[in-house]
């Protein structure tokens, strides 16, 4: 007899449902009788099997009753409790001991089928432990429990020795009495029994319907327990007559009767192969876990004959009738696994697609396709191909049908909707907004999808006013609307009221698990709340731990991101590895060859950001808190992968970079990566940046909440650092507006954090850039209004403002100011700052003389303990006060001369060297040849003091503290004591000195000092040549500086040397040039320039200069440059040095075409020190 024959089969089919939890069920619990043990492999043949309750009473009753064992009462019990009171205690239990021959039995398969099965406890009244040995060898973690005081240190599912253990001391309970007193003696083992019996059905195996334990522990469930008690199932090859099935199902027994399945068998085997039939049967009707769904195979089979467009429309038809079925099976995961997010796009790939197969099918099947291919694309992060929305466009035509339901219209125009966001096309978001406002409005959480996609789109777009307005209408029936809409409010800097909603939801959540615990719907969005819950905890930076109960339902949030994150190392790693073109590969002459990259796949392929973003937008994962950044590395480096970068690219990437640390700035919105931005992707950050600049300013104005301030200012400071590098690309007037706009903010008390300080002074330093020079005087005028900077790090408008334009202001216009200034001279935190500030305005000639008369008061007194005594003060070197008169009206010329020429010098810091230095090149005055002499001696003679090299720098930076002195003393040897020696002065060992000191400098620091005596050591000359060339070579900045400052003041000074500078080294200049000599190629084009302007190049060399030039103008554009590349750095000075030399070419009348090349690319360049190259920083 089959299985599915047996009387009993509905109650077995009940049972497995109970046990698998399937349908609502509670679950099951097994108790284990005798029988059971008896499937054990025995170790030997003359081995007894393990003993029933039948062979226990002969074996008592034959010791008690020798003579006639039928004397022996039939009741077990009784017989049990006569041979303890005959016997004792102790011999009971040898009794038992003597009959478990417990290691001789060997748990056999049947054992382990029975515990890989997911009972909640396991109940026995078996002696043996074969179960326990069992259990050592499957998949669950029984814990095993001998006695009641195991109950508290143990947890489900357990096996639990219900009348003690043959590993265990006894008393074992097996008499009358035993079961009597078996509440008070056992009472924890009787309440987990009835908790037990309460909570699950039970099932008994390995009893008869005799068996003294059967009737036991049946009896006791009745009495105890009543109406409370669950089903208890007696399972076996019971052979049960009608009497005997009446009375058990009298006493609420449910019998599954096995005996039909093995009365062809000897009745030896009967039980064993009932209790297998029974294990195989719940074992093989386990349901399949909702986990486990898959999208199932194209129903397409691939073939290489060609079929027939009916064929096609037939199989197309197949696939919507199975993506249908996939759908209404999906379990509700918020978040498709992701290698099931991958096979549903390999599979709907297969699928034969076409715009004219779907033109074949009716309205109603057109649509049906489209919306369940719409479901496919969303579950699987996948953005819809613009083919597809094409198609939809032709073939549903949703404005105008009318055979489309509600419900499609409203998944298509939400598809359409969601596409147009991610194309950032408005308009056409307009449109299908007000579309889906006029579908039914009782469609669920249409109301929320609407307002979560135009939410998302004033993020995008940095617009947080509207996207905090929208924010509350994002609510709907799933729970997941009140993550998204926090994620939302996190985004717009409300982060108590964002936290205060995912705590109360998930509060409700919480409690809709304990009503379903195998629901994924309910665990998968109770995983992404917990998420999100513990990122606020990590927040405030306190202790979160993660539960790793949602990976094995494929809920986890972490394993999502951890395999998308692998996903997107690997594609990095391939780019990274990946030769440019053009390297060497192994064969000689042989490199790599241009390739053409087609994205990331075909039609199945997902794009790793579209996929990340996708997530993370279902999961309402927002970009950050207050200090905790959310999978910002991932979100970087996933955009980083995308080819085309525009202005929504770098938008996305801003969002991001929420910290707006300067190492990531430099890298992805350096000068030279922000210059070849088309001006629409400009206008289109700068108003986006604005918009946010407005937000946060509003917020850190008017937030009730502490935290919402501090969100605001931290967010307000990461936009304006954003900001101050893409106003270099702002219009003239848009830029005075944001400069004007900014000072008035900051004078108007409104951005007076210190903390801001460092953020605005760029933003208005590089605003100052991007005017135009006939506005700027505007902007500095403003500007001086500033109040004095009191720290260092306070803002300075001196920074920024060119002298020229300070010369641009009316004197009027700032006369009160300048009065402030004079008045803050008795100040002593302000002394130095308006003494500053005041030398700035004298050298405009902003002063009127009763001004300067009243400064020259104030300024003089205070004096410092010089020799001679000047004004106190630490902020200028002292030729800076030389157009300043003393308070008797006398100039102060002398003593400044005196004091800048001192000797002895001071030649512990770099400062009188570069005193001097600053002083002849203001020509102030010059030392007189003594000073010259004297000084001249002094510096040459210096050397770095030999330290012991088992001691430690006296301090940190000495040795960078070393170099500069070096570095300064040889700028002043060169430009103001050499040019200054008496012609007796100019001796052979002082040339001599000079090349000693070139000789232990790194970077030829003194070299120009050479050039004052070639006049009377023309042999010096090799030297100095010898050294420039050397120079060039040299890949030290310093080092070619140095040589090509030797070669400009060489050219200017020629004549006065009386010895002009080698044609080797002017021809060598031109072959740099051709040649794009990366290192220092500014100042190579300005020495080239000084040369062109002086007119040492020949006809030859200029045709070559202006080649080499036509070479450079398609070299140095911005687009062509690599962000981390050398070039980079200097790209915008090489444009600018060119437009100079172009001009200074033009102004020698050349004609090359390279000159007008470059100087219309100079007048169109995008970044303003090129476009305004002719306007001199004044510095």
């Amino acid at each position: 007899m089959k299985i599915e024959e047996l009387e009993d089969y509905p109650a077995l089919v009940r049972l497995s449902r109970t046990l698998w939890k399937s349908e609502g069920a509670r679950g099951a619990a097994l108790m284990v009788g005798a029988g059971i043990s008896r499937s054990a492999i025995l170790a030997a043949d003359d081995v007894p099997l393990p003993p029933l309750w039948s062979h226990l009473q002969a074996a008592m009753a034959s010791e008690l009753y020798p003579a006639d064992p039928n004397r022996a009462p039939n009741d077990a019990l009784r017989l049990a409790e006569e041979y303890r009171v005959y016997f004792g205690q102790n011999a009971l239990d040898d009794f038992i001991r003597g009959q478990i021959k417990d290691t001789s039995w060997a748990p056999a398969a049947l054992h382990q089928t029975l515990l890989e099965l997911p009972w909640s406890d396991i109940l026995t009244t078996n002696y043996d432990t074969i179960l326990e040995r069992a259990s050592e060898s499957v998949n669950r973690a029984y814990e095993p429990v001998t006695c009641p005081a195991d109950l508290a240190r143990t947890r489900a599912p357990r096996i639990v020795k219900l009348h003690g253990s043959i590993n265990q001391s006894g008393p074992f309970i097996l008499a009358a009495e035993d079961y009597r007193t078996y509440p008070q003696t056992h009472g924890a083992f009787v309440n987990f029994a009835r908790q037990t019996f309460i909570e699950n059905d039970l099932c008994l195996l390995g009893f008869s319907g005799d068996d003294p334990n059967f009737l036991a522990w049946a009896g006791w469930v009745r009495d105890h327990l009543g109406e409370l008690a669950r089903r208890i199932y007696l399972v076996g090859a019971l052979n049960l007559g009608a009497a005997k099935r009446r009375y058990l199902e009298a006493h609420k027994i449910v019998p599954i009767d096995f005996y039909g399945a093995v009365n062809d068998l000897d009745e030896s085997q009967q039980h064993e192969a009932a209790t297998h039939l029974f294990l195989d049967y719940l074992r093989d009707h386990r349901p399949k876990p909702s986990h486990d769904w898959q999208p199932s195979e194209c129903p397409v089979a691939p073939s290489l004959a060609p079929t027939t467009a009916e064929e096609k429309i037939d199989q197309l038809r197949a696939c919507v009738t199975q993506w249908a079925k996939e759908r209404e099976s999906y379990p509700g995961w918020l978040i498709c696994p992701g290698g099931k997010r991958a096979g549903i796009r390999h599979e709907t790939a297969k699928a034969p697609m076409s715009l004219e197969l779907l033109e074949a099918l009716s309205i109603s099947e057109a649509l049906s396709f489209f919306v369940e291919l719409i479901w496919r694309h969303r579950t699987a992060l996948w953005p819809l191909d613009p083919l597809i929305v094409s198609w939809i466009y032709k073939v549903a035509d949703l404005e105008s049908t009318t055979l489309a339901s509600q419900q499609q219209r409203a998944v298509l125009a939400l598809a359409l909707l969601r596409h147009a966001r991610l194309q950032g096309d408005i308009e056409t978001f307009k449109r299908w907004s007000a579309f889906l406002k006029g579908c039914e409005p009782s469609l669920a959480d249409l109301r929320a999808e609407i307002a979560y996609e135009t939410a998302l789109l004033h993020c995008e777009r940095f617009d947080l006013a509207a996207a905090s307005l929208i924010a509350d209408d994002i609510e709907g029936k799933d729970p997941v609307w009140a993550l998204r809409k926090a994620a939302i409010l996190a985004e717009c800097g409300k982060l108590e009221t964002a936290e205060a909603l995912i705590r109360e939801t998930l509060k409700d959540l919480q409690r809709r698990e304990r009503l379903a615990r195998s629901s994924i719907w309910i665990q998968s969005r109770l995983a992404y709340f917990d998420f999100i819950a513990g990122g606020y905890r990590r927040d405030r930076f306190e202790e979160f731990k993660w539960d790793d109960r949602y990976r094995e339902m494929g809920c986890d949030p972490w394993r999502e991101i951890d395999s998308l994150n692998s996903t997107i190392i690997s594609n990095l790693r391939k780019s990274v590895r990946r030769l440019d073109v053009g390297a060497p590969r192994f064969d000689p002459g042989s490199s790599v060859p241009p390739t053409f990259s087609f994205g990331f796949g075909g039609f199945a392929s997902v794009k790793p950001i579209d996929e990340l973003t996708g997530l993370l937008e279902a999961g309402g994962i927002p970009a950050g808190l207050r200090h905790l950044t959310i999978f910002k590395d991932e979100r970087i480096d996933a955009l980083t992968l995308e080819d085309e970068r525009d202005g929504a690219w770098y938008l996305n990437l801003i969002r991001y970079l929420a910290d707006g640390s300067d190492e990531l700035l430099d890298r992805y919105l350096s000068r030279v990566t922000i210059a070849p931005l088309p001006s629409s992707d400009i206008d289109r950050i700068a108003h986006a940046l604005l918009l946010a600049r407005n937000y946060w300013l509003k917020q850190l104005q008017g937030a009730s909440m502490a935290l919402e301030r501090d969100v605001a200012f931290d967010r307000f400071k990461s936009v304006l650092h954003v900001l101050a590098r893409f106003v270099i690309r702002l219009p003239s007037g848009a830029a005075l507006d944001l400069h004007l706009e900014t000072l008035g903010q900051i004078v108007g008390g409104i951005l007076r954090s210190p903390l801001l300080f460092k953020t605005l002074s760029l933003i208005l330093t590089n605003s100052y850039q991007a005017i135009a020079p006939e506005s700027r005087h505007l902007a500095a005028e403003r500007a001086l209004s500033l109040p004095l900077p009191s720290d260092p790090h306070a803002i300075d408008p001196l920074r920024w403002i060119n002298k020229e334009d300070l010369r641009q202001i009316k004197p009027s216009s700032i006369t009160c100011l300048v009065d402030e200034w004079i008045a803050k001279l008795e100040t002593k935190d302000l002394r130095d700052p308006a003494i500053h500030r005041l030398y700035y305005m004298i050298d405009a000639r902003l002063l009127s003389a009763s001004q300067t008369t009243l400064l020259s008061e104030r300024l003089w007194s205070q004096v410092d303990l010089g020799t001679p005594p000047l004004p106190q003060q630490t902020v200028l070197y002292p030729f800076s006060l030389v157009d300043i008169p003393k308070p008797d009206g006398t100039s102060a010329k002398d003593d400044i001369k005196k004091r800048t020429f001192s000797t002895p010098p001071d030649l512990t810091t770099d400062q009188q060297a570069l005193s001097i230095v600053y002083a002849i090149r203001s020509k102030a005055f010059e030392p007189t040849p003594k000073q010259a002499r004297e000084l001249f001696d002094a510096f040459s003679a210096w050397r770095s003091p030999v330290l012991d090299p088992a001691r430690r720098s006296p301090f940190p930076f000495y040795e960078q503290n070393q170099r500069q002195i070096r570095h300064a003393l040889g700028v002043a040897l060169s430009e103001s004591l050499a040019p200054f020696l008496a012609s007796a002065d100019k001796t052979a060992a002082r040339a001599k000195a000079v090349l000693d000191f070139i000789g232990v400098s790194p970077d030829n620091a003194g070299l120009s000092a050479l050039l004052p005596f070639l006049s009377k050591f023309p042999d010096r000359r090799h030297d100095l040549s010898r050294q420039i060339l050397k120079g060039f070579m040299s890949s030290n900045s310093n080092t070619i500086r140095c040589s090509y400052d030797a070669v400009q003041r060489w050219i200017r000074s020629a004549k006065a040397v009386k010895t002009f500078l080698p044609y080797s080294i002017i021809d060598r200049l031109i072959t740099m040039v051709e040649i794009q000599a990366i290192p220092e190629l500014p100042m190579l084009l300005d020495t080239v320039r000084i040369a062109v302007e002086h007119k040492v190049l020949k006809v030859e060399q200029i045709e070559r200069l202006g080649n080499g030039l036509q070479d450079l103008l398609e070299v140095a554009q911005y687009k062509s440059v690599s962000p981390q590349s050398k070039l980079a750095v200097d790209i915008s000075l090489i444009r600018c040095a060119a437009v100079r030399l172009a001009a200074t070419l033009k102004a020698q009348r050349s004609v090359a075409p390279a000159v007008d090349d470059w100087l219309t690319a100079g007048r169109e360049d995008v970044l303003p020190e090129v476009r305004y190259w002719d306007h001199g920083r004044g510095h």
